[in-house]
């Protein structure tokens, strides 16, 4: 499982050998509880259950992260490296010297 962090954005994804519901849904419980904004790409996330991971997509997407398509994390974290990217770029202030 990958996990990646941008400018506060946590994304979860990849394939997990043990049940992928328990897996994501504990991660985002965990990084609910630590204040990150986690988004849960839909397509890149596998069960075998598929009935019962939906069920659980759908309740974690309401309770404690997002729920997106990969399409759509991709243009958020694009978003994000672009805000990130100008900020860091902005050059502040000389301090003025005091008289």
């Amino acid at each position: 499982m990958a996990k990646t962090r941008a400018g506060g954005l946590v994304t979860l994804a990849g394939e997990v050998h043990i049940p992928g519901s328990t897996i994501i849904r504990a991660t985002s419980i965990d990084s609910f509880a630590l204040g990150y904004r986690t988004i849960v790409p839909r397509d890149c996330v596998f069960d075998q259950g598929s009935i019962a991971h939906e069920q659980n997509l759908t309740d974690i997407g309401m309770r404690y992260v997002g729920v997106e398509s990969a399409e759509v994390v991709m243009r958020e974290m694009k978003a994000m490296k672009s805000a990130v990217g100008r900020r860091n770029n902005h050059k502040p202030s000389p301090i003025p010297k005091e008289a």
